[in-house]
């Protein structure tokens, strides 16, 4: 079962990273600080 949840956050971005989509930066960060927890 799953529970859908909204929220928000801040996440870092290093700037080695602003040559990347900011959808795709983003995305890597959140699922780095969220994913199996």
């Amino acid at each position: 079962m799953f529970i859908l949840t909204l929220f928000k956050d801040t996440v870092k971005i290093e700037p080695a990273r602003f040559a990347q989509p900011k959808h795709v930066a983003i995305a890597e960060e959140l699922n780095k600080k969220y994913a199996n927890k």
